[in-house]
Formats: structure tokens, sequence, C-alpha cells
């Protein structure tokens, strides 16, 4: 609860620079450039606030759904695919099939060379090989 108080100050905060800055106006002499960058110093804190909620608790949180789905048991890793499923129709959710649909392309052989956190070295293998620099990756998945 304190930090839910906490960060409601910081939005209090920023709005009200926002609604100085909204009656204030643009100023002639620095004129639109200058507007927005003090628009953005207007809300910097509270969206600093948002970014480390979702960085430190929802990506943490989907970190570890995707661990689970990611379990060797099949009972456990069937019940996380369909925690994970999403639904039919959703735009998002149709961009994940093909992602996903994508990354079956790859041996799980080449998956298993990268933990979560050295995902950025394959993504500098992928770039190797579309530059030329490597052929070690399926064309169908480069392509």
């Amino acid at each position: 609860e304190g930090a839910i108080n906490a960060y409601v100050k910081v939005v209090e905060n920023d709005m009200a620079k926002l609604k100085s800055l909204q009656q204030r106006g643009v100023k002639k002499d620095e004129g639109i450039t200058q507007f927005a960058d003090d628009l953005c110093q207007c809300f910097t804190s509270s969206f600093n606030e948002e970014l480390g909620a979702i960085y430190f608790v929802v990506l943490g949180t989907f970190n570890e759904l995707d661990k689970k789905r990611l379990d060797k048991n099949s009972q456990i890793r069937a019940e996380y695919d369909a925690l994970c499923g999403g639904y039919e129709g959703d735009e998002l959710m149709k961009i994940n099939i093909d992602i996903y649909r994508l990354a079956n392309k790859l041996d799980p052989t080449i998956w298993e060379q990268y933990d979560h956190d050295e995902t950025h070295q394959l993504a500098g293998r992928i770039e190797q090989n579309l530059s030329g620099k490597l052929n070690d990756l399926p064309e169908e998945f480069l392509t």
C-alpha cells in the first residue's frame, strides 16, 4: 500500500506539471521542439515508475510462467501451455503464434545452446547468418 501511495503522489506531481505546462502553452521564442521536451519532462517520473513496475514485476512473472511452460514434466508443461495460450482472433496472439512457428523452424539443439538470459547471443548469430558471415541456420528460418 505504501508503494501505491508513493506512486499516486508521483503521478499527481507529474499531472500538476502537465497542467502548468498546458496553461503556459508554447513560448514563441522557444518553439514547438522545446515545448515537446518540456512535455516529456512532465511525465518522466511517473513513466520511470511504470517502466520499473513492468520490468521488475510483470516481466518477472512472465519469465516464471515461461519457465514452467518449458518444464520437463509433461503435465506441468501442458497446464502452463494452456495458461499462456491466448484467445482465438486476438491479433497479439496471432503474432505470438507466428513467432512460435518461426522458432520451431530451428532445431531444438540450437535453442538448447542458449539460456533465457543469453538470447541476445542467438540474435547476434541470426544477424551474422543474415549478413552472410555465417551459414549455420536453416534458410526457412531466415526468410
